[in-house]
């Protein structure tokens, strides 16, 4: 079993794909970093969930993802700009409303 208490949390907040295109729509290739998971057999997972609707999970139910969390790390990358916060917090309360 992965033990949490010596992985380092990542800081919650807005993930872009590091190969998201500078032109694409708000959301597109975007996540909320969540939490951390456990598996018994396996890596820390990154939770997350999307704020492109067009993604199979959101479809799905508007449903979390997870990937290990150090894939998560290479992937992604923290959104740091406090107007680009702004604008996907607003996204994402449009998003999961309910």
């Amino acid at each position: 079993m992965t033990d949490l208490s010596q992985t380092k949390m990542p800081e919650r907040g807005f993930y872009e794909h590091v190969e998201r295109p500078g032109d694409a729509p708000l959301g597109v290739r975007t996540v909320e970093f969540l939490n951390l998971a456990h598996s018994k057999d396996g890596p820390t997972l990154a939770i997350y969930r999307p704020l492109d609707p067009e993604v199979p999970v959101y479809k799905a139910g508007k449903r979390w993802d997870y990937k290990p969390l150090e894939e998560f790390l290479e992937r992604y990358q923290l959104v740091t700009g406090l107007i680009h916060n702004q604008q996907l917090a607003k996204l994402r309360d449009q998003l999961y409303a309910d």
